[in-house]
């Protein structure tokens, strides 16, 4: 049942300055999910009041609220400096302009010396967390994801690419990454203080004569600004990432090394004992703790820009989010482990994904940075900091995740699992549960029947252009396009999170919020349905609490692979808007013996490849007369050798140890990002002995027909190591020596 808003009243004061809360019932225990929402106004004496600062209170069964409690627990908000701007990374916060201050249900605001400030407005609405998924799942909805503690929004449902299968595409929602990653970090006790210029490190242990060490994977955040000579304003962050061991002494250091290397004009930089002096510029500087680990049993440890795994998945249910700092931009990849994969194959398959963003980034959007992988390990060089977070449930439930007990799912609430993610746009891709019920619809959007028609071109995306969004916390709300394109840093509850770039800010139409925490992941939209991004946040500027938004062309750009419609056509006999079910997966021939199909991003085996991706290369291939006869080879073949991978002991043996997963996803991660290379060495042995060593023990087993073509065409393959997906369909073309 969703809250009652008129369970609790409130009452404006004639000063501009109060509200009371009461009941008619008493002083009772508020419903979870009432969303009070004070607007306030406040500015310098003498002056205009300047933008509204909005202050939130969501009421929840984990903390019960009286009536009693609104008016204090709202003051305690107010006084907390982050209320606000915990969104967003500010090095130089402005001191608050007012306070508040409960007596008995009343809430009184006062201004601090030298402001002004009023209470506009304060509105008791209802926090959406009605289950959809057993009626249809759709856009704008509230979803949380497994082992996560907050909730998001649904933004959207997509259908990609047809793949064997699914012929007629997956079926997929869009919302934030941060909203399946469930990003949290370890309490740290190394603390930054900043002032006259200097930045001073502390140990805040509370026994000065026992303190312990600094924890290592602490990340340490300096912003520089008011640089001097600098031709913008925006400011310039550099990194460091405490190492086991460290002292404050080597902390100012190291950090002073990467304050220097960002080579900003005129701004010099000299450690001292436990302080940085940097002159020709204003620093701020912020810690963070590291990500806390989870409970799970396969782990990434990270020292410096090296990425440990160790431990395996004990399910088919993990994820593993790695990202980087760049030049200007966090990047970041999602990896899905198989179950009981080795640590080196997991190492492999992050250091690939992370390869093949790579590909894609420009020269100076890669600047530096190089990814190798060497047995369980991965490392990053040339980036500013590395984080790698596994964690052990990816699955995504609505309105929350209540997946039910292991022996039976008939109370479980999930509506499917990540497929892929990507950090520098904040946007995860779900994909549905096969029969799930769904509509590419917005809840709460009624023009076109709710239907998305398609996405904004970026030339489309002038300054104001009307837009709407349904979240989860404030609903369906409307606003406009600001101008120009914007950069920053995000924190979310007070920890680091990302630096994103080219981001649309979205200014509300009215005196409330466009958005606020809890409608992340939601789908901007025009008043014709067409999608213009995903909201991941929002920043307080001089005119209020402007929203943060990803483009349409920027997330299309991020997932090329599975070329996502967001308004795909209904099926035959269908109607534009009748429920539609996600059809089951189409398994190939002998996939009963390889067990449950896993999603595409594990490729665990040859059938996760061959039944998942090839006809995303298909096509292309078989346009050349040599493609055409591999592609009738693997057809025509793939059910025996699926069989023999999975039940004669000898050539699974054989195939794993001669890097067989690895090759599959080598191929995988070719037809997802083409720039990719296939290996020229796997597991430390030259790509065609290993070829060779896989054909040699299936020849022994196969069918005559099988090891003839293994002969006549095994060896042919050899020459593909170390090609890009364009060279080695060039490789394929008529005429090509052999």
């Amino acid at each position: 049942m969703a809250a009652d808003p008129s369970s609790l009243t409130r009452s404006l004061g004639a000063d501009g300055l109060s509200v009371e809360f009461s009941s008619l019932a008493g002083d009772i225990t508020l419903d979870a999910g009432l969303l009070i929402l004070l607007t306030c106004r406040s500015g310098p004496s003498g002056q205009a009041a300047t933008a509204p600062t909005y202050v939130m209170l969501t009421t929840s069964s984990q903390r019960p609220l009286a009536v009693s409690g609104v008016a204090p627990t709202l003051a305690k908000t107010v006084s907390d400096p982050q209320a606000v701007g915990k969104l967003v990374f500010t090095p130089n916060l402005q001191p608050a302009r007012f306070t508040a201050q409960a007596l008995g249900n009343r809430l009184t605001l006062t201004p601090t010396t030298g402001n002004t400030c009023s209470l506009v407005d304060c509105t008791i609405s209802a926090v959406d967390d009605t289950q959809y998924f057993d009626d249809y799942v759709r856009g704008g909805i509230r979803i949380q994801a497994g082992g996560t503690a907050d909730f998001g929004t649904l933004g959207c449902l997509a259908v990609t690419a047809p793949t064997p299968a699914y012929p007629q595409g997956m079926v997929v929602a869009l919302t934030c990454q941060h909203v399946v990653e469930g990003p949290s970090r370890q309490a740290t006790n190394l603390a930054a203080s900043t002032a006259n210029g200097a930045i001073t490190f502390t140990n805040t242990a509370a026994n000065p004569a026992a303190q312990r060490p600094i924890l290592a994977g602490t990340l340490v955040v300096v912003a520089l600004t008011a640089i001097t000579g600098a031709a913008t304003t925006a400011p310039v962050i550099a990194f460091y990432a405490t190492l086991p061991g460290d002292t404050l002494g080597r902390i100012a250091t190291q950090v002073a090394a990467a304050v220097s290397q960002l080579n900003a004009p005129g701004v010099t930089v000299t450690p001292a004992n436990n302080v940085v002096t940097v002159d020709g510029a204003t620093p701020g500087c912020r810690t963070f703790g590291p990500p806390q680990a989870g409970k799970a049993d396969l782990h990434a440890t990270v020292t410096d820009l090296t990425i440990e795994i160790t431990g395996a998945a004990s399910g088919d249910d993990y994820g593993i989010f790695t990202t980087f700092e760049g030049q200007g931009t966090t990047f970041g990849v999602f990896t899905r482990p198989a179950k009981g994969q080795a640590p080196a194959a997991v190492a492999t398959a992050i250091a690939q994904s992370l390869n093949g963003l790579l590909q894609g980034l420009s020269d100076t959007a890669r600047g530096e940075v190089q990814v190798s992988a060497s047995g369980a390990q991965v490392t990053v060089d040339g980036a500013l900091a590395v984080e790698c977070v596994v964690r052990g449930d990816c699955r995504v439930g609505q309105p929350d995740h209540e997946f039910g007990s292991t022996c039976s799912h008939c109370c479980s609430h999930r509506i499917g699992r990540v497929l892929d993610a990507r950090t520098d746009v904040d946007v995860a891709i779900v994909q549905l549960d096969d029969k799930q019920k769904y509509k590419p619809v917005i809840q709460g959007f009624s023009a076109g029947n709710g239907l998305l028609t398609g996405t904004v071109a970026a030339a489309q995306l002038v300054p104001g252009l009307a837009v709407m969004k349904r979240g989860r916390l404030t609903g369906l709300t409307s606003g406009t396009i600001a101008p120009g394109n914007h950069g920053g840093a995000v924190t979310l509850d007070g920890a680091f999170y990302r630096r994103y770039a080219n981001a649309l800010q979205v200014t509300p139409s009215g005196s409330g919020p466009f958005s606020l925490p809890g409608d992340s992941g939601a789908a901007v939209f025009t008043g014709d349905g067409k999608l213009v991004g995903i909201l991941f946040g929002a920043v307080p500027d001089a005119t209020g609490l402007i929203s943060l938004v990803t483009p349409i062309d920027q997330i299309l750009a991020a997932f090329p692979a599975l070329r996502l419609d967001v308004a795909p056509p209904a099926a035959a006999g269908q109607g534009a808007t009748d429920v539609r079910k996600v059809p089951q997966a189409v398994k190939p021939a002998g996939a009963s013996l390889l067990g449950p199909m896993p999603a595409p991003a594990s490729a665990a085996s040859p059938a996760a490849f061959l039944g998942q991706r090839l006809a995303q290369v298909e096509q292309e291939v078989a346009a050349t007369p040599a493609g055409a006869e591999l592609a009738d080879l693997v057809r025509l073949h793939f059910a025996e050798t699926a069989r023999l991978v999975n039940s004669n002991r000898r050539v699974a043996t054989v195939w794993h140890r001669s890097g067989g997963p690895r090759l599959v996803q080598a191929v995988l991660d070719l037809a997802q990002r083409r720039g990719q290379r296939l290996p020229e060495e796997i597991e430390g042995r030259p790509f065609a002995e290993c070829l060779a060593r896989i054909g040699r023990v299936l020849s022994r087993y196969a069918s005559p027909a099988l090891a003839a073509d293994l002969s006549r065409h095994g060896p042919r393959l050899a020459r593909f190591a170390g090609l890009t997906y364009e060279q080695l369909l060039a490789a394929l073309q008529p005429g090509t020596a052999e």
